[in-house]
């Protein structure tokens, strides 16, 4: 939303706050004449972090309320989208549509919770999370009745049946939300519009379902949650069926959507446009005699730019507490750097990210000399991120007090 790292934003955690400063992709467009409405299914993407500068209207998790699918959150806000869409039919609008499916709770609605898993099972399964509690060390896990794979292993349950059965749910509630934002897509079609309307689809993280022995999310820059999904559509403008196999990054988000809406791109920003990169990769695609797609979207103004991840060590960030991490991609290669770490872990890890994407296999001592180059290129970025750093932001005291009871209740704040 402001194509800048957290270390730049200040933003690493709760009570961080998103300073005015700050230019988002929301005030570009409202500035430029467009409507801008957001939902927002969590609260880190509303009033908590000052995103919502920039938008008139703004409809926040709180005005979700159905315990029994408190995550699942794209069916009442698709409603709601195509309500606003329908009375805004002739006005140019920016929409950030945030749904919460793949998320904690996994388990979808129906009939998306019986496509992979099996609920007859589930009865079983359910006992064996109350069950897995006593052993879970970390309270907002133990809250939440996610075991690690030690800590089934701990309650004498099956760790990788246990595991293999959240992530079904998982899978269905990616189908339940991908079923909801077809319906969008289909009532922007039946109004005629979705020739005129450019859909951008991204996500923030992926999940760990037992992956280096970890559950949840936050806890680290390895691939299984950093390798996202990003997917523009746009009949007339983008190839159908055009794909990118080169590392590209969420900070780049914003250029692009703006290039291809025709608005100014902000100077102080780090992401690039990736428009250069389409054009490239359908040249590419329609003459073998063009060159690689790096080689001509160079020609076009697009320069390959590592790709960085931040795991903070902020007290109120996530778990592990004592744990500092930067993930590298370039040229194939991923480097991590553990500046902060108490569990005895490497300070340095390298990965081929091409053949090894989720990270399993540490090479740096294969590889010295890649190493080597990746430390001077994080430290480069360091020292950009460090010299863009905004202002302080507000604190999360100037919060509503409603808000603020509503995040305690959730675990974010104490």
């Amino acid at each position: 939303m402001t194509s800048l790292h957290p270390t730049s934003t200040r933003v690493q955690g709760v009570p961080d706050r998103l300073s005015a400063a700050a230019t988002t992709l929301a005030e570009v467009f409202r500035d430029a004449g467009f409507a801008t409405v957001a939902y927002s299914a969590v609260a880190f993407t509303g009033r908590l972090t000052n995103l919502h500068q920039g938008f008139e209207e703004m409809h926040e998790s709180s005005s979700v309320d159905e315990p029994r699918h408190r995550a699942k959150t794209a069916r009442p806000y698709v409603d709601r989208a195509i309500d606003w869409i329908e009375r805004h039919q002739d006005t140019p609008f920016f929409m950030f549509l945030h749904v919460f499916d793949p998320h904690h709770p996994f388990e979808p609605r129906a009939p998306y919770d019986s496509v992979y898993a099996d609920p007859a099972q589930r009865e079983e399964h359910e006992k064996e999370r109350e069950l897995s509690k006593k052993f879970i060390e970390e309270e907002s896990m133990r809250n939440r009745g996610l075991p690690k794979t030690a800590e089934l292993e701990k309650a004498g349950l099956d760790a990788k049946k246990w595991l293999a059965y959240e992530s079904d749910w998982y899978d269905g509630s990616i189908m339940g939300m991908d079923a909801e934002l077809g319906r969008l897509a289909e009532r922007l079609r039946g109004l005629g519009m979705i020739e005129d309307t450019l859909l951008v689809f991204f996500s923030d993280h992926g999940e760990s379902f037992g992956d280096h022995g970890q559950v949840w999310h936050g806890h680290s820059v390895y691939g299984n949650l950093t390798g996202v999904p990003m997917m523009f559509y746009r009949p007339g403008v983008i190839p159908v069926g055009l794909k990118i196999s080169e590392t590209v990054r969420n900070v780049d988000l914003m250029p692009t959507v703006l290039d291809l809406s025709g608005l100014p791109i902000p100077e102080k920003i780090h992401g690039q446009s990736l428009v250069p990169l389409m054009a490239a990769a359908r040249q590419a695609a329609q003459s073998e005699s063009a060159g690689s797609v790096p080689e001509i979207a160079g020609t076009l103004g697009w320069t390959p730019q590592p790709a960085v991840t931040e795991k903070s060590m902020h007290p109120d960030g996530e778990r592990p507490k004592d744990l500092e991490s930067y993930g590298l991609v370039f040229d194939g290669w991923k480097l991590v750097h553990n500046t902060h770490r108490g569990d005895g872990r490497p300070e340095f890890e390298l990965y081929d990210h091409r053949k090894d994407p989720l990270n399993n296999t540490n090479v740096i001592g294969e590889n010295p000399a890649i190493a080597e180059g990746l430390k001077a290129k994080l430290a480069e970025w360091r020292e950009m991120a460090e010299r863009d750093k905004l202002p302080e932001g507000e604190s999360l005291k100037d919060l509503p007090q409603e808000e603020l009871e509503r995040l305690k209740s959730l675990g974010y704040v104490q």
